[in-house]
């Protein structure tokens, strides 16, 4: 009925709604008075009582557990009630102070705890307790090490833990960074702050997920909180109205361009033309000797580059003849054409490379990632038929040629680089190094919808993608030695671990190797220079 109308708005429908509930729960106090000593509130189509003392469901005010039942209001002084339900109109009363020893422990009671100097009385954050609940748990990995009934709160404004939680995970080997903390953690109907022993920052993960947080640790034995933030950044909880529209899935998406995951791939109405110096004269070089273990693999490598059409025999005189260098791996051998006598007579074109903190500054403020890679690199590229030539290679089963741009080519780098950036212009929120293209968003629907425009592109223009190195719609990803998450740039654990477990340095050269190590790290590194000034006047 609400949705004929007009000029309806969200603030009238809230309106509206409360005015509904309102008179359901006068007509039910009407009805049953017996209820008249604690409130009546609907809840999905059901009644349930609220008591007045504490103001939670669930049981009555003369219930004996109820967490109010010995504390005293801050606001009338009065005790068997918090001040957020006190009835008292008003007072000049000053709020008697009690101190954790002076305050009552009968009963087991859960204690509200806000992150908040001059909170109010009904503003807290979360609950802890003495007594461990497990409705609403989950559990997690924090610092590699496994964290159990954990509960999830929409209201906490940090993380939390007791000591003995935090002895236990330090016996399994956390990884994280501790400290001090001057943070004031306050219980509820209290103005004595809780005795916090420090916090720490770690990562942390559920399946699919992993996110940086910071967790405070205290000494009043509790149950573990996850706050808001960090529960809704691993997708644990979600807080807000529910979208309306459905967006198509990132399985969807992929699911639409199937043809980018299949072949070699070729770019379209495009070809690759070398540009060779005529005055550098030819060099045709001798055959390399293959070890007769691997000549099988050799010709079988050989054959499957034929068969994709990124090689051809040689015909007719050739010049330019370059031996091969092969390349053990995994699945067999990597034929790597020696090219430094060819590149002598190839003239580079000087098309620029961004750097690494130019991409990053394009990827500020985004929160969920994708990184895809371009299958076989240069190969996708073909090569105009002036230009194949200078690309041939002997090997101990005869002379061949490239028909695709190959990797050993001097300019080969930022000519693709450059055509993998004009492909791309059409699409925002996409930037490249090379074959890694990174689709980044401010959200998941931004994301998606960049992702997609991504694909539609590279289908029309015959690009493919490595499906198995592919990570979609991330929040946290690895880029060029760097980790990208929403909360910043940081380097890789794997570059902080090298720096950690590197041998000390003993002579000038070893010295020299270090800083150059901890230099990629530099910018996250406070007083960098200062603190290796000592080292840099030992070379």
């Amino acid at each position: 009925m609400l949705l004929e109308k007009k000029d309806i708005t969200f603030d009238k429908v809230l309106k509206i709604g409360r005015a509904k509930e309102a008179a359901q729960r006068q007509a039910q106090a009407i009805e049953h008075p017996t209820t008249s000593n604690f409130d009546v509130n609907v809840v999905r189509g059901k009644f349930e009582g609220r008591c007045y003392r504490c103001g939670r469901q669930g049981h009555q005010a003369k219930d004996k557990n109820c967490p109010a039942h010995n504390q005293t209001c801050r606001r009338c002084s009065k005790t068997g009630h918090f001040a957020s339900q006190c009835r008292t109109k008003s007072t000049t009363t000053k709020p008697k102070q009690h101190t954790p020893a002076e305050r009552p422990s009968k009963g087991k009671r859960r204690v509200n705890v806000v992150e908040n100097n001059d909170a109010e009385d009904d503003d807290f954050a979360f609950m802890i307790g003495t007594v461990d609940q497990t409705e609403g748990t989950v559990s997690i990995r924090v610092g590699g090490a496994e964290l159990c009934k954990v509960l999830i709160d929409s209201g906490a404004t940090c993380n939390l833990i007791d000591r003995a939680t935090w002895n236990e995970l330090k016996e399994k080997h956390i990884k994280c960074h501790s400290e001090r903390t001057t943070k004031k953690i306050y219980s509820y109907a209290s103005k004595s702050a809780l005795q916090t022993v420090g916090k720490f920052t770690a990562f942390v993960e559920i399946p699919g997920r992993k996110v940086e947080a910071e967790f405070i640790v205290i000494e009043k034995k509790g149950q573990s909180i996850l706050g808001k933030k960090t529960a809704t950044e691993l997708g644990l909880l979600r807080v807000g109205m529910p979208e309306q529209v459905n967006h198509v899935s990132v399985d969807e998406i992929v699911g639409k361009y199937p043809q980018l995951f299949q072949g070699v791939g070729k770019l379209k109405d495009f070809e690759v033309k070398l540009h060779i110096n005529p005055e550098v004269q030819p060099v045709a070089q001798k055959v390399r000797k293959i070890p007769y273990a691997v000549r099988d693999k050799v010709e079988v490598e050989i054959n499957s580059l034929l068969v994709q059409g990124i090689i051809q025999p040689a015909q007719g005189p050739t010049p330019w003849v370059s031996p091969v260098v092969v390349v053990p791996k995994e699945s067999g051998v990597r034929l790597c054409v020696d090219m430094r006598q060819a590149n002598e007579a190839i003239i580079r074109e000087r098309h620029p490379i961004p750097t690494v903190d130019e991409v990053l500054e394009e990827l500020n403020q985004s929160t969920v990632f994708s990184k895809l890679d371009l299958k076989l690199g240069f190969h996708r590229l073909e090569l105009h038929e002036d230009s194949r030539s200078i690309t041939t290679f002997i090997t101990h089963v005869g002379l061949f040629r490239y028909k695709r741009l190959l990797f050993g080519v001097n300019s080969a780098p930022e000519l693709y680089q450059h055509v993998i950036r004009q492909v791309l212009l059409g699409c925002p929120g996409t930037t490249n190094i090379a074959d890694d293209i990174v689709v980044h968003g401010k959200d998941k629907k931004q994301h998606d919808e960049r992702l997609e425009r991504v694909f539609q592109r590279s289908s029309e223009v015959g690009l493919t993608l490595n499906k198995k190195k592919c990570k979609f719609q991330i929040s946290r990803l690895e880029f060029m030695g760097y980790l990208l998450t929403d909360k910043g740039v940081c380097p890789t654990e794997a570059r902080v671990e090298a720096v950690l477990k590197t041998k000390e340095p003993t002579c000038v050269s070893e010295i020299r190797s270090f800083l150059g190590l901890v230099n990629f790290s530099a910018k996250f590194i406070p007083n960098m220079a200062t603190i290796a000034e000592p080292l840099r006047k030992l070379c």
